[in-house]
C-alpha cells in the first residue's frame, strides 16, 4: 500500500442533484504528515465517515484552538480556511453535497451544522448509520457512487419553495463566480433582501453574502493558485480595489498574493490542489 492514497469522482445524474462528488482517503502507518493540508471552503457541506485514524484541524484565523476528529460526522457549510493534519493510518470517506441536497437529506440539522462537525452517532439517523457500515467495504469513489445511486435519493425530502429559491441563487452565483449583488438576486426572485437572507440562514446556516464571498474567492483561488497564474485585474473577480483583494486573499489563505510561490505554502496547499483539480 502507498503511504497515501486519494481517490475522488464527480457524481453522475440524477445523483448530481444532491451530491457533487465523493472521495476516499487511505494512508499506511508509514505516512508521516509534516505539513498540514490547507482546506479552503468551497460552498459544499460534507458527510465524513471516519473508519480508521482521523485528523486534527485548526482554523487559520484561530491557530491556538485545535480540534481532533476521530468519529464520523456531518460537516455543514464552512466559511473559514482550516489547516488539517492526518492522524495515520487513516481510512476516511467523504460525500461532498450540494447545499440544497444537504438540507433535503438532513432538514433538522442542516442550518445547525454550519461551521460545525456534528457526530453522526449522536444524531441517531438510522439510514445514515446503515450507510456508514455499507460504505466501509468499498474501495474506490466509483464503487461508492454506484452504491449511492440506489440509496441516497430515497432519503431526500421534497424541495420547499424557499429552498428552491436558495438553490437557484446558488446556481446563479456559481455561474457568475459570486459576483451577483444580493439585491439583484432578491429582485429576480421577487423577494426582499431580508427574505432572501432568512431563506439562506434557514436552509444553509450562512447568509447569501457569505456564500457569494466563498464562491468569488474559489474562482480566484482556482486561477491564481491551482493553475499558478498570477491574477491580473482583480476587478474581474469582483473586488473593489487592491486593498479589498489583498485583505480577502489573506483572510482565506493566511498569506499575501505575492507569497503563493513559497515552498512551504505549496506543500501545505497540495491536498487542496488534488481535491479541486
Amino acid at each position: 500500500m502507498q503511504k497515501l492514497q486519494f481517490d475522488s469522482a464527480a457524481a453522475p445524474a440524477p445523483l448530481s442533484k444532491v451530491l457533487k462528488s465523493c472521495w476516499v482517503m487511505r494512508s499506511s502507518a508509514e505516512d508521516r504528515q509534516t505539513v498540514p493540508d490547507l482546506l479552503i471552503p468551497d460552498g459544499c457541506p460534507e458527510v465524513i465517515f471516519v473508519y480508521q485514524g482521523g485528523y486534527r484541524k485548526v482554523a487559520l484565523h484561530q491557530p491556538e484552538v485545535s480540534q481532533r476528529v476521530t468519529e464520523s460526522c456531518l460537516v455543514g457549510l464552512q466559511t473559514q480556511t482550516q489547516l488539517v493534519t492526518r492522524v495515520s493510518p487513516v481510512h476516511i470517506v467523504g460525500l461532498k453535497l450540494k447545499p440544497a441536497g444537504f438540507y433535503r437529506l438532513f432538514p433538522k440539522v442542516a442550518a445547525e451544522a454550519a461551521q460545525q462537525n456534528l457526530p453522526i452517532a449522536q444524531l441517531r439517523i438510522p439510514w445514515l448509520q446503515q450507510l456508514e457500515t455499507q460504505l466501509k467495504a468499498l474501495h474506490t469513489a466509483a464503487e461508492i457512487l454506484d452504491h449511492l445511486q440506489g440509496t441516497l435519493p430515497l432519503q431526500c425530502i421534497q424541495m420547499p419553495d424557499g429552498l428552491a429559491i436558495v438553490q437557484r441563487c446558488i446556481e446563479a452565483q456559481l455561474q457568475e463566480q459570486g459576483q451577483i449583488p444580493i439585491q439583484e438576486l432578491a429582485r429576480q426572485h421577487h423577494r426582499s433582501i431580508r427574505q432572501l437572507q432568512r431563506y439562506f440562514k434557514q436552509y444553509t446556516g450562512i447568509t447569501p453574502k457569505q456564500f457569494a464571498r466563498l464562491i468569488r474567492f474559489k474562482a480566484l483561488y482556482k486561477d491564481s493558485v491551482i493553475r499558478e497564474v498570477q491574477p491580473g485585474n482583480y476587478f474581474q473577480y469582483g473586488y473593489f480595489d487592491q486593498m479589498h483583494f489583498i485583505k480577502d486573499f489573506k483572510a482565506h489563505l493566511g498569506i499575501t498574493p505575492t507569497a503563493v510561490a513559497d515552498r512551504d505554502f505549496q506543500l501545505q496547499n497540495e491536498m487542496a490542489r488534488i481535491s479541486r483539480s
